[in-house]
């Protein structure tokens, strides 16, 4: 029988929350779509840019940041903590967007 890292529970169950977070975090702004077109002036087209945006930026940092952590160029402890770190500075300043371009820029961070 192997024997369990020290802390693989608890890293398991972060993880989850952190992929659960994700998820939320992708479909929160189609859920608040029709508040964020009255409130930034936006057509229908303009309020899917943020989401479009994000959608490309996590596919090419899925696969850098995958190389990276495989090849073990960086510890891949650090790399999550700081990528949900920015992730989450992110997301607090798309709250703060005042306009189409930072909201874009914010939600694609």
């Amino acid at each position: 029988q192997q024997r369990r890292q020290p802390g693989s529970r608890v890293a398991l169950l972060t993880l989850t929350f952190v992929n659960l977070l994700n998820f939320m975090d992708r479909y929160v702004a189609s859920a608040v779509k029709e508040l964020l077109e009255a409130d930034l002036d936006l057509t229908d087209a303009e309020s899917a840019l943020p989401t479009t945006g994000m959608v490309v930026v996590f596919m090419l940092c899925s696969l850098a940041f995958g190389l990276i952590v495989d090849r073990e160029w960086l510890d891949r402890r650090r790399v999550m903590c700081v990528g949900v770190f920015l992730w989450s500075v992110a997301t607090a300043a798309a709250g703060l967007a005042q306009n189409l371009w930072q909201l874009v820029l914010f939600r694609s961070l």
